[in-house]
């Protein structure tokens, strides 16, 4: 028989077992039809804002505009979109390719953000090794998540 002691340690483990449990930073695992259904979704709401670097650049901005334009509408609707579908969760089978994708994208979402306008510059003069270019991982991180926007 167990005492009062040992029944309160026992209960106050259980409980918090399920604390961790619940708050694991691990994300849902979900249908693929959910999650292009969400992706669908999410594009509808924030993909007039993610232009790729052809359309951007296709536009007559100064390049302070375009800048301004990835630092202020670009970067936060794409990080937005990578970031729900993360919280959304993945499914299984495509589940570290998609992981894989957004932490990606994150990165050249980070470099956008840092340096947009120099990006811009060194792109246009042809300085921007093809693997280092934040547009260009940008765009096929995106495409590695199934992101249709």
């Amino acid at each position: 028989m167990r005492s009062g002691w040992q029944i309160s340690v026992t209960v106050l483990v259980a409980v918090g077992s399920l604390g961790l449990v619940a708050c694991s930073d691990e994300p849902d695992v979900v249908s693929q039809e959910a999650y292009d259904e969400e992706a669908i979704r999410l594009c509808e709401r924030r993909g007039e804002e993610l232009l790729s670097i052809e359309e951007l650049e296709a536009r007559p901005l100064s390049d302070a505009a375009r800048a301004a334009f990835l630092a202020g509408e670009l970067v936060p609707a794409a990080r937005a979109v990578v970031r729900s579908l993360d919280d959304f969760g993945y499914p299984a089978a495509n589940a570290a390719e998609y992981s894989n994708g957004a932490a990606v994208a994150i990165a050249a979402l980070d470099d956008l953000q840092a340096d947009a306008i120099g990006l811009l510059d060194r792109r246009r003069a042809g300085l921007i090794v093809a693997s280092d270019d934040p547009f260009t991982n940008l765009s096929q991180a995106l495409a590695a998540m199934d992101i249709p926007c």
